[in-house]
């Protein structure tokens, strides 16, 4: 019994490539190889420059970037006060950080933690909304007056409560310790 063991420890030990030097310049031969392909198509395809900025023509928008776009659109938002909008963003961030030490269980599979997951779909939900409505109505401010804002809005919101309810009850059927029986 010892020497079967010993000759399966033999063998999965003669079948592992060692990290340095084989598995290691493997990485750093594709590391190059897509550092290589980077280059070719950017000079393949380079990026045009936009116009040189004229002082005395600003732009009429001015939008930001994408990645910030969904929340110039909240700020942008008529009835939503900056400060609030500055707290609440300030929250999220918090919240976003501290989500390790909230979420505490054993089972690392998102289907075993439901109500991250559907939180996470909610925040990511709202800021691609917002997003492309920021990007749909250039220059224009929402109100919750709007027709299309609101709509957009309690859609958004009814899908974002739902998957949270959803999440909850799928919790709730889940056993403390994280494992599915």
């Amino acid at each position: 019994m010892e020497s079967q063991a010993r000759s399966e420890s033999s063998n999965s030990s003669e079948n592992e490539i060692p990290f340095f030097p084989n598995h290691l310049l493997s990485e750093i031969a594709l590391a190059f190889a897509i550092l290589g392909l980077i280059v070719v198509f950017a000079s393949l395809f380079p990026v045009k420059l936009a116009e040189k900025y004229d002082p005395l023509k600003p732009p009429q928008i001015l939008e930001p970037e994408w990645y910030f776009m969904g929340v110039y659109q909240f700020l942008k938002t008529q009835g939503v006060e900056p400060m609030h909008a500055v707290v609440l963003l300030s929250v999220l961030g918090i919240l976003l950080i501290l989500v390790p030490f909230i979420d505490r269980g054993t089972r690392r599979a998102p289907r075993d933690r439901p109500l991250m997951m559907a939180a996470a779909f909610v925040v990511i939900l709202q800021f691609l909304l917002l997003t492309g409505y920021g990007y749909a109505t250039p220059g224009q401010v929402a109100t919750f007056s709007d027709p299309t804002f609101l709509a957009m809005l309690l859609v958004v919101n009814g899908i974002s409560v739902a998957a949270l309810l959803l999440a909850a009850y799928r919790q709730r059927r889940i056993p403390r310790g994280g494992d599915l029986a």
